[in-house]
């Protein structure tokens, strides 16, 4: 009993302690951490996918460009269902600090092609148009410290 009142005790002293040695992170990323981006598709990467979907599930997937970025960069448009229908435009990445709309929108379009009851209930009611990456290579562009990302050179 005396043992575990004495530690306890020590545990007790020493849990402040360790709280006051860490180092406070807030919501935004400091110099010091390193953050990889690596595992968000590109443009090209994103092509690949949807055309590779689209090749898979011809009848529910048709893909489109829908036109260029300032940059000369492909948008996609990944239509679903028939035209007919009420239509629902889904865009991602308006903004180039938002990538991970882009990668949700894939697997949406995945998730409504392949079939399904769900795939079917909204596909029988809706037009999905999704405009994955709205603004291709703006990601970039408006890469900013405080959001993970690094900051231009002319906004340092």
């Amino acid at each position: 009993m005396r043992i575990a009142l004495a530690a306890c005790l020590l545990g007790a002293g020493l849990l402040p302690g360790l709280a006051a040695a860490a180092q406070p992170n807030g919501p935004w990323i400091t110099n010091e951490q390193n953050v990889s981006l690596e595992a968000f598709m590109s443009n090209n990467q994103l092509y690949d996918q949807l055309n590779a979907l689209s090749r898979r599930f011809p009848d529910a997937l048709r893909l489109e460009q829908a036109g260029s970025s300032n940059e000369g960069r492909p948008i996609w448009l990944a239509r679903l269902s028939n035209s007919d229908k009420p239509a629902v435009m889904i865009t991602t990445q308006q903004h180039g600090n938002e990538p991970h709309g882009t990668e949700a929108a894939v697997n949406l379009i995945k998730r409504l092609a392949s079939g399904g009851a769900l795939s079917r209930q909204v596909l029988d009611n809706l037009q999905v148009a999704d405009r994955a990456e709205g603004q291709p290579g703006r990601r970039r562009a408006f890469q900013s410290r405080q959001h993970g990302f690094q900051r231009p050179a002319n906004q340092r």
